[in-house]
């Protein structure tokens, strides 16, 4: 394990956003606990798992844009989010503060990640894969990319890397995580897919209003919304 907890050691207002969310009132309150190399994190818009991942990046000195550590994506970034500016995030790993681990790890950010991945491989920067990102699919970019950076290691946070992903890619990717814990690393993932939080002996935390409650992949929100809609879709659909 790369990061074992998760706390805040300010007291923030709780009447703002995203203090008054229920999994942040819990992680206030009681920390976060990572008990597995690979955590999954799930539930609605809104219920603050993006936010946590950009948190946990900025904290571990990541580049917020996403990107590998040691490096920025740009001179002018933006500022930092509330959860890293105002709450001043601890992460212990092994036993010792986060600061300056960043270039361990890795953070794929659905929101920027064409762009930056098409940077980077447009200037050649190494471990961003052989083809260009112009001369191939954006899903192909995608697994072409952690299958690289996975094989070295370190903090992988990931955000919703399921958007440019098809069914077949999503498993491939799958693969590519099994063979990222055999290189020692540890993943935090924010996703909607039914498919890639089925990885096999991960732990998945729902955020929900409830707070964050570990769960079985059966026992999910989206897997059984999923389920009910492939078998019956006009029962969505005419509701709607």
């Amino acid at each position: 394990m790369i990061i074992e907890k998760l706390r805040f050691y300010e007291r923030p207002d709780m009447a703002t956003w995203p203090f008054f969310l229920s999994p942040i009132k819990q992680i206030i309150n009681d920390d976060l606990i990572f008990n597995n190399q690979v955590t999954f994190l799930v539930g609605e818009n809104g219920s603050g798992k993006s936010t946590l991942i950009e948190a946990i990046a900025e904290v571990y000195g990541l580049d917020v844009r996403g990107g590998h550590g040691g490096r920025q994506y740009a001179s002018n970034g933006p500022p930092k989010g509330i959860l890293a500016e105002h709450l001043k995030l601890e992460l212990t790993v092994r036993g010792h503060k986060a600061k300056n681990r960043g270039a361990q790890g890795f953070f794929l950010r659905s929101e920027s990640a064409l762009g930056m991945l098409e940077f980077m491989s447009d200037v050649g920067v190494p471990g961003y894969g052989n083809n260009s990102f112009r001369s191939i699919s954006h899903g192909e970019g995608y697994i072409q990319v952690l299958a690289s950076k996975f094989q070295s290691g370190g903090l992988l946070l990931l955000d919703e890397p399921e958007a440019a992903l098809s069914f077949s890619s999503s498993l491939a990717l799958i693969q590519e995580l099994q063979k990222a814990i055999k290189n020692g690393s540890q993943i935090i993932c924010a996703t909607h897919s039914p498919i890639i939080c089925a990885f096999p002996g991960a732990e998945i935390l729902e955020l929900s209003d409830e707070g964050i409650q570990k769960k079985e992949w059966s026992e999910l929100a989206l897997v059984q919304h999923w389920q009910r809609f492939m078998a019956l879709p006009d029962g969505y659909l005419n509701d709607l």
